[in-house]
């Protein structure tokens, strides 16, 4: 058999495979059990575990005046960012021009917490940390977190989610991570 014949022996044997020819039987009748492979779709939560990344998103309407995150890392307390109404990629639109509608998407991952914001801001921002700080460097750890849909008065601030984490070894260490917004007064 020549090289050239052997390659197109194989390519047809590999094409039968891949387009899942079914065996027949005896009788001539396709198999239902043949082995079989397709290609498939990764679940979102599939691949925020692969990435070691946990993600929340919410949809929210009204007008949306500031949207941080809150953590407090064993008594100590932290903004991300330190001042959101000051962070360049979080600029909140003249009075009046705030959009009714959008999308907020938080997520936690080693060493990093982003927000993106849709609809009120033109983007979002990420905070970086040591790979060992908040608890990251734990070496057994448990978290919980709850998420909620409020119904704000204009000026309320609101806790959107609240996210636990306690270290498995030592309980009396926790991390605890809030989202929280505020939305726009009557402007009448």
């Amino acid at each position: 058999m020549t090289n050239k014949a052997f390659v197109a022996l194989m390519l047809l044997a590999t094409t039968s495979l891949v387009v899942g020819c079914r065996e027949k039987t005896q009788e001539g009748v396709a198999r239902n059990d043949a082995p079989a492979v397709k290609p498939g779709q990764v679940e979102a939560a599939e691949l925020a575990e692969y990435l070691g990344v946990s993600v929340w998103s919410f949809e929210y309407s009204g007008k949306l005046a500031r949207i941080w995150v809150e953590i407090d890392a064993e008594g100590k307390k932290i903004l991300v960012p330190d001042r959101p109404e000051d962070h360049p990629n979080l600029k909140l639109p003249p009075s009046g021009e705030h959009p009714e509608k959008g999308k907020v998407n938080l997520w936690v991952k080693k060493g990093e917490i982003a927000l993106k914001v849709s609809g009120a801001y033109p983007g979002g921002y990420a905070t970086g940390f040591g790979a060992d700080d908040l608890w990251w460097g734990w070496p057994s750890r448990c978290s919980s977190w709850s998420e909620q849909t409020v119904k704000p008065r204009p000026g309320e601030e609101v806790t959107l989610l609240q996210y636990v984490v306690t270290n498995s070894q030592d309980s009396a260490r926790k991390v605890t991570l809030l989202l929280k917004a505020k939305f726009a007064g009557d402007e009448r």
